[in-house]
């Protein structure tokens, strides 16, 4: 397994509340904790590196953390549901992490203490979890309007009813959103089990104090209707010139005993500007993968769009200071916020290191894509940090006003929620890294990152429908 040759690798290490072990450490203690678990260790060969099992299971809700030390689950898959623990178990939990406080909110668990684990575990009796320092507060999704009435009827028929924790299917949110569109007019449906939280667009219509439905398809429904969107969310590329002393990982890897490029290096765009001027200002993001088009034989890296925005030149590890230009970006799909680049023939890159996270091996669809599915991405300014998949959310695209768009033209995206450096607020500069399920199976990308709740520990990427559907593949 590749290591960073920069103080990134240990970021997380110097903030205790997210201080998860590296991937090595977690499937040492998995195998102390475990041993029954997972296969023994594999033993390197010149073409083959080690895998380290980082968790028990991670297939949905019940998911166990290698860290986990719970003798217990609060997750029963009989009735596919949570519980709440017995007085024995509540005792176990509060004593364990020397806790002042423990919030159950499904599918999460607050832990308040002044005493974090080390490392952290992701999961406590199988339940994401979250260590807080005291005094603070839990961090809950909050709209801005008292539009909802749970005594309204629902509108779709009592015989419709969405799963309460699982990803509804596209046939399901197409109903939502034909039945939400006779009430309103919307902007975004996000729904984050076990809630739907509507986005409306602002056209001119007014909705008076509890005028809208409680409960779409039997889940409890609130309505966010502002000039402030719900996603305060911004571009997590870094523009170098400001705040210099934030932490990044500007190895030149092609220098390395790698003497290649790998998912999660440092790129950067060039000074040279898309219609023939000059940037005052570059700007520095993750390296994605690299793909074929099974139609033509292409071969292209993804970046992040929005940190290319200016420039078709692409640089290793920065246009400055020794850099290399790898290519420059011949195509752009601006849904996706992903450009593709032509490497140059003296660029080498591999998709079988990707530093602490798994190596990426397939694009997958969004009908693909589970509920309470861990993910990891390593980004270039952040280490590793781990997503988990928390919904879905459609979004409608820029229109006229007026103009009803049909579903099949509404934006995917996957909502995550983090856990990683700076308390899940994701560091600059993560933006293009690769979203990839941390099962130790198929290397499955989910998307690639690209929003970051500013802050907060949430945030959104495209699903990868339309590049699947383009003929590209990872190689």
């Amino acid at each position: 397994m590749q290591q960073r040759l920069s103080a990134v690798e240990s970021l997380r290490f110097q903030l205790p509340y997210v201080a998860f072990g590296s991937r090595q450490q977690t499937y040492e203690a998995l195998l102390h904790s475990h041993p029954e678990s997972t296969a023994p260790p594999e033993q390197p060969t010149a073409s083959h590196q080690p895998r380290f099992f980082t968790w028990v299971t991670n297939n949905g809700y019940g998911a166990r953390h290698a860290s986990d030390p719970a003798p217990f689950s609060l997750w029963d898959d009989h009735v596919h549901d949570f519980r709440f623990p017995t007085p024995e178990e509540r005792k176990w939990i509060f004593d364990a992490f020397r806790a002042e406080s423990v919030t159950y909110s499904w599918p999460d668990i607050f832990i308040e203490t002044r005493y974090p684990p080390n490392p952290i575990p992701l999961t406590v009796a199988c339940i994401a979890a979250t260590f807080i320092p005291a005094g603070s507060n839990c961090p809950y999704l909050t709209t801005n309007t008292d539009y909802s009435n749970p005594r309204l009827s629902d509108p779709l028929s009592p015989h419709f009813q969405l799963p309460k924790w699982e990803r509804p299917s596209e046939k399901q949110r197409e109903a939502v959103l034909q039945a939400l569109g006779r009430l309103v007019t919307v902007q975004a449906v996000n729904y984050i089990a076990p809630i739907i939280i509507v986005e409306i667009a602002l056209d001119g219509r007014s909705y008076s104090t509890r005028s809208l439905p409680g409960r779409v398809g039997g889940l409890l429904t609130v309505y966010h209707h502002s000039y402030t969107p719900f996603w305060p969310l911004a571009c997590q590329s870094r523009e170098h010139c400001i705040t210099p002393g934030t932490v990044q990982d500007t190895t030149n890897y092609f220098l390395t005993d790698l003497q290649t490029l790998c998912p999660g290096v440092r790129v950067e765009c060039g000074v040279t500007c898309r219609d023939g001027g000059y940037l005052d200002a570059t700007m520095a993001s993750t390296a994605g993968v690299k793909l074929r088009n099974t139609d033509s034989g292409d071969i292209r890296l993804t970046v992040s769009n929005h940190g290319f925005i200016n420039s078709d030149e692409v640089y290793h590890p920065s246009s400055q200071n020794g850099g290399v230009c790898i290519g420059h970006i011949d195509e752009r799909f601006d849904t996706l916020d992903v450009a593709l680049v032509k490497l140059y023939p003296s660029t080498t890159f591999t998709n079988g290191e990707y530093f602490q996270a798994q190596s990426p091996n397939r694009l997958i669809r969004s009908t693909e894509v589970q509920n309470h599915t861990w993910c990891c991405a390593d980004g270039m300014a952040s280490g590793a940090v781990f997503l988990r998949v928390a919904g879905v959310k459609d979004r409608s695209p820029p229109r006229p006003p007026g103009i009803v768009v049909p579903y099949t033209e509404f934006i995917t995206e996957n909502i995550y929620r983090l856990y990683g450096p700076t308390a899940g607020s994701i560091r600059e500069g993560v933006c293009g890294a690769p979203i990839v399920v941390d099962d130790n199976e198929d290397g499955s990308i989910v998307g690639f990152f690209q929003l970051g709740a500013e802050g907060s520990a949430w945030a959104l990427s495209p699903c990868l429908d339309d590049l699947i559907d383009r003929g590209w593949t990872v190689i």
